[in-house]
């Protein structure tokens, strides 16, 4: 699998240019939505808003795809990946990209719809979080 340093630059530069990114990730704390080798189309940041999925780089330079669930003071962000139970707070500055979309048998699914936002409303009950923390 690349690494996500190895065309970091490269997709900041499409993004300058208005462009977006495809690339495979890699982990499961996106589970269910997102699995190791499913492909994530990145979008440059406009605006963000709760429920967005944001990639961003950890102080100590990991890079993480996790889930807005609220917007805090001081431009910062509570994150939480749909397969953990702990929250964690980032600086927006450290944000750079937003998933637009991902592929599932090579077609693209748009975050978007109610399909989407009634995955999103179930993410907030602590009891199904811990089941696909437990089960997927």
């Amino acid at each position: 699998m690349i690494k996500v340093n190895d065309f970091y630059e490269t997709m900041l530069e499409a993004f300058e240019n208005n462009k977006m990114f495809v690339f495979p990730i890699k982990g499961s704390s996106m589970q269910p939505l997102f699995h190791t080798g499913c492909k994530v189309m990145l979008m440059k940041i406009d605006h963000i808003k709760k429920n967005d999925i944001i990639f961003y780089k950890r102080a100590d330079g990991s890079f993480v795809l996790h889930r807005v669930v609220k917007i805090l003071k001081n431009h910062k962000l509570r994150m939480i990946g749909d397969h953990q139970l702990s929250y964690e707070i980032i600086d927006e500055a450290s944000a750079f990209a937003k998933v637009y979309g991902y592929y599932k048998n090579d077609k693209l699914h748009k975050l978007k719809g109610i399909s989407y936002r009634l995955y999103c409303f179930s993410l907030k009950f602590r009891i199904l979080r811990r089941i696909y923390a437990k089960w997927m």
